[in-house]
């Protein structure tokens, strides 16, 4: 979308499941610093419906959601680690980037799921159990 440019279905940028699920398709494998940073160019300037502009997440909220998506199994650590070029790394001790891909079950996932992945623990409702049944390990 271009700078300035209104958002879809209720006022909002594409969910940011399938935003990640769809970045890691395409690029096979990234970090959370990357996904985050090309989600926000992605949907940089956007505004509301009601002409006001769209706040997009943090850093450190994305960070979170990307973790609950590798409980849930929906991503999957590659093993492959790089030391950080952030400039405040040293002072504050930033971890090394680790670089993530979709697992299996995340490859297999419907677009619900990735739209809503977050549901797996916060209060599913009864017909979504069962689709979200094989994400919720207890």
């Amino acid at each position: 979308m271009e700078e300035g440019s209104r958002l879809g279905t209720g006022g909002k940028p594409p969910r940011t499941g399938i935003f990640i699920r769809d970045h890691l398709r395409d690029r096979g494998e990234s970090y959370a610093g990357e996904i985050h940073r090309t989600y926000k160019e992605a949907h940089r300037g956007w505004t509301t419906t009601r002409g006001n502009r769209y706040r997009l997440s943090t850093y450190n909220s994305f960070a979170i959601y990307i973790a609950k998506l590798v409980i849930a199994g929906l991503l999957e650590r590659t093993g492959r680690k790089e030391e950080s070029d952030h400039p405040k790394s040293g002072a504050l001790d930033y971890p090394e980037r680790v670089y993530l891909r979709l697992s299996d079950k995340g490859r297999r996932a419907s677009d619900y799921v990735w739209g809503r992945p977050l549901r797996i623990w916060y209060k599913p409702l009864d017909w979504e159990r069962v689709e979200y049944s094989s994400y919720i390990q207890r």
